[in-house]
């Protein structure tokens, strides 16, 4: 494993205790009035049958950060680690044998074990990578 994959790994598994951690979904943006002329935008929790935010805030240009995280909820979050962790495995670098493409060893240079010998990291990974804010 390399220190690309771990810090990868970790930031998936940051989000992943995150998003156990919050009140469960599926979250719905809620937009109201209230008769006032000024718009509230707040976030719903269907779990809990309770406003996971009260009011994100006012105003029309509002609307779409409720919309934004409530489309980013928790369960959308489990999900998405699940599935970038299967990336993550299915991308493994590899310079000592065991390729399962070319069953070759590729001595003195890493390629990824699923791009059919390509420089690792890969596209695939560079792009997770980014997606977290590590460095590669």
């Amino acid at each position: 494993m390399t220190d690309l994959v771990a810090r990868i790994a970790e930031r998936i598994d940051h989000h992943e205790a995150t998003a156990r951690a919050a009140t469960p979904g599926p979250w719905e943006a809620v937009v109201d009035d209230h008769g006032r002329g000024r718009v509230d935008a707040s976030i719903w929790a269907e779990s809990i049958t309770y406003y996971v935010t009260e009011k994100i805030s006012s105003g029309g240009p509002h609307i779409a950060d409720a919309e934004h995280i409530a489309l980013n909820g928790p369960s959308v979050a489990l999900v998405r680690c699940t599935n970038d962790r299967r990336t993550l495995a299915r991308h493994a670098p590899h310079s000592m044998g065991g390729c399962t493409v070319c069953e070759a060893p590729h001595w003195g240079f890493q390629v990824c074990n699923h791009c059919h010998g390509r420089a690792w990291p890969c596209e695939d990974i560079t792009d997770l990578a980014s997606s977290y804010g590590v460095e590669v």
